[in-house]
């Protein structure tokens, strides 16, 4: 009985509370690459359903991100370990954005989160008397390696994620323009900066826990507020495609005006085509939340808000149709 339940306990921290579908992405690991390892040494892994050749999708996990030795310490076991090498997870089940991909026929690649980094360090500290490999900029890096060719060819390529997988494409943009492909578009689900964001984030840019996770800036930004997620980081490279979720309750928001903040993403997500933003008066949709923070990661993307499902206005733009792309509720 104690081994079931612990196994239960297991598949909950693996999983957010969502809607399982049939289809499965099989593991693998990137154990050819010198140095994509995770916080625990182990290669990381990722997990991918081939289907459409020219069509793929690469989507990063969420998970916060290590700010002092403590928050690591803190950390969830399936957010510092491989999924496939240490917790022996061979399959990843579909579920929520990721039953749309699967049914449109995209090739995807699910991308779980290990470095605690944001994807984006590429350097070890010592805790507990132990090494600690925060390498998520490398894991990213080598991922685009072992998918060079299929990338640079595809006829439509998403890479995105939620949360700190939505930071990741800001602060990987460099790597990712290189692949030239002019078919790129981005998912930015849970974290954005509208323009009211950019002042407060680049106050705290040179903050004890922001160089904790990432110490090492990448070359193309002043400051860490340069690298987020923004219309001005995807406009350095033309990129002008992109599905943005970022909701005026969302509690990692630190700017203080809302009027100004709704009038800013309204014009960021009518410029790139697809988006959700809802007001602080919409009810907290299904998933583990403080805020409507992440929408299509959890089971609210099935969900409507004023009789559109979340899952429609995303298709819409996923398959590029003619209909509603855009859900702003206020």
């Amino acid at each position: 009985m104690f081994i079931k339940i612990r196994n239960l306990i297991i598949v909950f921290f693996l999983y957010p509370c969502f809607a399982w579908g049939t289809e499965e992405l099989q593991g693998y690991l990137l154990d050819q690459y010198e140095g994509a390892v995770c916080n625990s040494g182990s290669p990381a892994s990722y997990y991918l359903k081939k289907q459409d050749p020219k069509k793929w999708v690469l989507f990063m996990q969420p998970g916060g991100g290590a700010s002092s030795d403590e928050s690591y310490r803190k950390r969830p076991r399936h957010l510092k370990n491989s999924l496939l090498k240490d917790i022996g997870q061979k399959t990843f089940k579909a579920y929520n954005v990721f039953d749309s991909f699967i049914a449109n026929n995209y090739s995807t690649i699910y991308l779980p989160y290990c470095s605690s980094d944001v994807f984006s360090g590429s350097h070890t500290r010592e805790i507990d008397g132990k090494k600690v490999f925060f390498h998520g900029k490398i894991i990213f890096e080598s991922l685009l390696k072992e998918f060079e060719n299929e990338f640079r060819n595809a006829d439509d390529l998403i890479i995105g994620g939620s949360s700190a997988g939505s930071i990741s494409v800001g602060m990987n943009l460099k790597k990712i323009a290189d692949l030239n492909n002019p078919n790129i578009r981005f998912i930015h689900d849970g974290y954005w900066l509208d323009e009211t964001e950019i002042e407060p984030r680049k106050k705290m840019s040179k903050a004890k826990g922001v160089l904790y996770g990432f110490p090492k800036m990448p070359i193309d930004c002043k400051d860490w507020s340069d690298c987020y997620p923004s219309k001005k980081r995807l406009s350095e490279y033309n990129f002008k495609d992109a599905f943005i979720v970022w909701t005026v309750d969302d509690h990692f928001r630190r700017s203080e005006n809302d009027d100004l903040m709704m009038n800013s993403i309204k014009e960021d997500i009518n410029y790139f085509g697809g988006g959700v933003s809802l007001s602080r008066e919409t009810p907290l949709l299904m998933g583990r939340r403080k805020s409507n923070h992440v929408l299509l990661f959890e089971p609210s993307f099935y969900q409507e808000v004023g009789g559109v499902k979340i899952k429609d206005i995303f298709e819409n733009w996923l398959n590029k149709t003619k209909m509603q792309k855009i859900l702003i509720n206020f």
